[in-house]
């Protein structure tokens, strides 16, 4: 199982997100029985890609995306593990372009920053 790390910006209107990825996706011939075992042993398949999704600011993380209770980070999460592979770190990962609201994706805040924004905290909007 190959596995790895991106960084993430979640956009949506009025929305930020700052996310880490962990993705682990199938390489079943370079794992061994202990690698198997253990990944087995947690629920998880090394036949299937696994991503891990973490919201940097609250510290919340699942494996799976009917866990998350807001709209904007299972549509992240599902987005993810469909589009694991061309998805890159630092990416923004746009809401309204992913269900098709959007003709373009936005511009990282990074470079276009729009306020009013929220931050999402621990269940909360700052």
């Amino acid at each position: 199982m190959e596995v790895a790390v991106k960084f993430l910006e979640v956009r949506a209107d009025g929305y930020f997100l700052s996310m880490l990825a962990v993705g682990a996706y199938p390489t079943i011939d370079k794992l061994n029985d202990r690698e198997i075992w253990i990944l087995n042993r947690a629920g998880r398949s090394a036949k299937h890609t696994q991503i891990l999704l973490m919201d940097l600011v609250s510290g919340a993380s699942s494996w799976e995306p009917g866990n998350w209770t807001d709209r904007e980070t299972t549509i992240t999460h599902v987005h993810l593990l469909s589009n694991w592979k061309s998805i890159k770190s630092g990416d923004v990962i746009d809401i309204q372009y992913i269900l098709g609201e959007r003709k373009t994706i936005r511009l990282s805040e990074q470079v276009a920053p729009q306020k009013p924004y929220m931050i999402k905290d621990e269940g909360a909007f700052k």
